[in-house]
């Protein structure tokens, strides 16, 4: 299941990402639309499903409510956006620093899950000068807030050692399309 992006409102007028009136609605068709799909494709109980999402919280608000029981996972891809960005943050835009120090996020992030991302936090955060710590802390700061409430959806390693995915990618995104395409 690709939850990249937000369903539409119950009156189909537009999208309801942030917007915390709209979300029971948003959760009603999510749930609508999703409810019969599994038993299309002979799926008898939600505990096989498992959901990739990027961090939107209407997304996990509505599996918490429509498939439950179902394998939780953040999109490796957005997490790995946000490793990004934070070490950009701490190095800068161009540096051979900023790489390294992606390479290494991403491996402790897909190895251990958010011990990964508390261990890359920490990492980059042990510098003597007071001032560049307190500048790191910032950025290291953006990074563990967005990571907080996904904590249980990071197992990836776990994920990989059975085979099932840990990003939606291209090939997924193709695949739901097609899906609707072929149910109109």
């Amino acid at each position: 299941v690709d939850a990249g992006a937000p369903p539409r409102d119950a009156g189909g007028t537009g999208l309801c990402r942030d917007d915390p009136q709209r979300l029971p609605a948003a959760t009603m068709v999510f749930c609508r639309s999703w409810r019969p799909r599994p038993k299309r494709l002979g799926v008898r109980a939600w505990a096989s499903v498992q959901v990739l999402g990027d961090g939107a919280s209407w997304i996990w608000k509505s599996v918490q409510r429509c498939p439950t029981g179902c394998r939780q996972t953040l999109d490796v891809y957005h997490a790995c956006e946000r490793f990004g960005q934070c070490a950009e943050a701490v190095f800068g835009k161009d540096s051979p620093q900023k790489q390294t120090a992606f390479e290494r996020g991403r491996s402790l992030l897909v190895a251990s899950g958010w011990s990964g991302v508390c261990r890359w936090s920490w990492e980059l955060q042990q510098v003597e000068e007071p001032a560049e710590q307190q500048r790191r802390f910032r950025a290291t700061r953006k990074l563990l807030a967005y990571f907080t409430p996904h904590a249980g959806r990071l197992d990836y390693a776990k994920h990989l050692l059975e085979g099932r995915p840990i990003g939606s990618g291209v090939c997924v995104r193709h695949s739901c399309q097609w899906d609707s395409y072929r149910n109109r």
